[in-house]
């Protein structure tokens, strides 16, 4: 009886589950590295992050801008200890190592109050 896979689509879908398993790698590694970009970024302007949260699906204001960067949700506290949560997309393109721009949009404007 013949097998019903010929080797060269064994082959196929082999280099086709590594290819996969390398973007995924990527992905992890992109926001791996994005999300301590961001918390030094903000240590550095005097923020304190509270807690950060990586969004795939539900992305704020960054919902229709897939490929923009990686998006987190943030809490942090300014210098004067005030609170404040809001959204951060973290733009990189596919280069784990370069950071392009952070760019954090708060649910509640800093200047409101």
């Amino acid at each position: 009886m013949p097998s019903p896979w010929m080797p060269s689509e064994i082959i196929s879908v082999s280099i086709t589950g590594l290819a996969f398993a390398a973007l995924l790698a990527l992905s992890w590694l992109r926001g791996k590295r994005a999300g301590h970009e961001l918390e030094s970024r903000m240590t550095e302007q005097g923020w304190k992050v509270l807690d950060r949260e990586r969004r795939w699906v539900l992305r704020g204001p960054y919902s229709f801008a897939a490929i923009k960067g990686v998006v987190f949700r943030i809490r942090a506290c300014d210098d004067r200890g005030e609170l404040f949560a809001g959204y951060a997309c973290v733009s990189a393109g596919w280069d784990v190592y370069a950071t392009e721009r952070i760019e954090v949009l708060w649910d509640v404007p800093r200047n409101a109050g």
